[in-house]
């Protein structure tokens, strides 16, 4: 198989080849690659079983896989970062002066056990408030 995708890049691989065309792998397949939106689905635009002509393209989907969203509320900023950059997720920070938990998080969208694509952004919410004029019950 030759993938032509939006790199330029290619690569040949038999067995995706037997998968797509099962009766016949002595021809290659010219495949546009698409990526989904991380649902955990990946999909032929043809039905199983389906011979294509020889050149024919054939539209692959290949997901990316889905990453769980990691509860990192009353995290240090810090940590919070690390732990989502870690899971694969692109963190971004928000700060509110709201004398809950200063210096931690205090919100997170979306929610912990969340089930999002890879790379999602993921906004967190530190308190940026000074513990000493804050009065915290």
């Amino acid at each position: 198989m030759h993938h032509s995708g939006p790199t330029g890049s290619g690569w040949r691989d038999p067995s995706l080849a037997t998968a797509v065309n099962p009766v016949n792998t002595n021809h290659t397949l010219h495949c546009h690659i698409n990526v989904n939106d991380g649902s955990g689905a990946g999909y032929v635009n043809a039905p199983a079983g389906t011979v294509e002509p020889t050149a024919s393209a054939v539209n692959l989907t290949v997901s990316l896989g889905s990453v769980t969203v990691p509860d990192v509320e009353g995290d240090l900023q810090s940590a919070a970062v690390q732990a989502l950059s870690a899971a694969g997720l692109s963190p971004t920070v928000g700060l509110q002066q709201a004398c809950i938990n200063p210096g931690h998080v205090i919100s997170q969208e979306p929610a912990a056990g969340t089930h999002v694509r890879v790379g999602a952004t993921v906004r967190i919410t530190v308190d940026t408030a000074n513990p000493r004029t804050c009065i915290i019950k």
